[in-house]
């Protein structure tokens, strides 16, 4: 109890805390081979807007469940009660770059893990927060748990040639967001419906992406 105090008070101060070795052996090995193996089977696709073009696997039944089954690790280290939105996957490819963003309120709490790479794990994530730009590199297991509505985060350029995340996202049970339980679905591992809404919101952040790279807003 002593570490998660610990853990949750510097996720309390500073947005975010890394996690080390969140996922082990074997599991860890499993969920990889699992998106290596449904990546080549065709069950992955390559949209999304901050790495169009890279595969992603989401609204997957055995990514949802290790997003619940590791909620009570992640209420620990936030020092909150949370309620599963929603999780996907994606397979980082040579020269892929996460553009700089804030995420959605369905991802209140956000944990990015590192499941596999090609090599080196080298390659860190950026976060802006309260006490400025920090730059965090990850092993294989390990996470980071972070704001993702109150804190921007980007990658820049990767150099390797395939590195899988799993990112999974929680929001407060009483909270400002608590509706986003599930993301809004009637329960975990369930495609979530396309709405006129869901497409307008899609589109007006896609050009507003597409503006602001072209006039080199960060």
């Amino acid at each position: 109890m002593t570490q998660a105090l610990e853990l949750s008070t510097i996720f309390q101060e500073n947005k975010y805390v890394i996690l080390k070795s969140f996922l082990e052996d074997p599991l860890l090995s499993v969920a990889y081979n699992y998106i290596l193996m449904m990546d080549k089977i065709g069950k992955t696709d390559k949209g999304g807007l901050q790495v169009p073009g890279s595969a992603r696997l989401r609204y997957d039944a055995f990514i949802e469940t290790l997003l619940e089954e590791l909620r009570p690790k992640v209420e620990l280290a936030a020092g909150k009660k949370l309620h599963s939105s929603y999780a996907y996957v994606r397979i980082y490819k040579h020269g892929d770059v996460l553009t700089k963003h804030k995420d959605r309120a369905a991802c209140e709490v956000a944990i990015t893990v590192t499941l596999g790479c090609d090599g080196s794990t080298n390659w860190p994530i950026y976060l802006n927060g309260p006490k400025g730009v920090s730059e965090i590199t990850l092993e294989l297991g390990d996470a980071l748990l972070y704001r993702g509505i109150e804190v921007e985060h980007w990658r820049e350029k990767f150099s390797g040639e395939h590195q899988i995340q799993l990112m999974m996202f929680y929001v407060e049970q009483d909270g400002l967001y608590a509706e986003w339980k599930f993301d809004q679905r009637k329960q975990l591992g369930v495609v979530k419906p396309v709405t006129l809404k869901s497409k307008i919101n899609y589109l007006v952040k896609k050009v507003k992406l597409q503006l602001d790279q072209l006039l080199g807003i960060s």
